[in-house]
């Protein structure tokens, strides 16, 4: 039986790096099926502050 306790850091660090590397909200990880809505959650998240809140030069 796998683990399901898995902190939400992993899950929104693998989120930042799935919106930085271009994939798409769909491509949850195998790891994170178990919190599919939680992934998104983050990739949203994510998604909103590497789109919206970079910062100018």
């Amino acid at each position: 039986m796998c683990n399901p306790i898995v902190p939400i850091a992993r899950i929104r660090a693998a989120a930042e790096e799935a919106v930085r590397s271009g994939k798409t909200v769909h491509d949850c990880p195998p790891e994170f099926d178990f919190a599919e809505v939680v992934w998104k959650g983050e990739y949203w998240f994510a998604h909103y502050e590497y789109t919206y809140c970079k910062p100018t030069n």
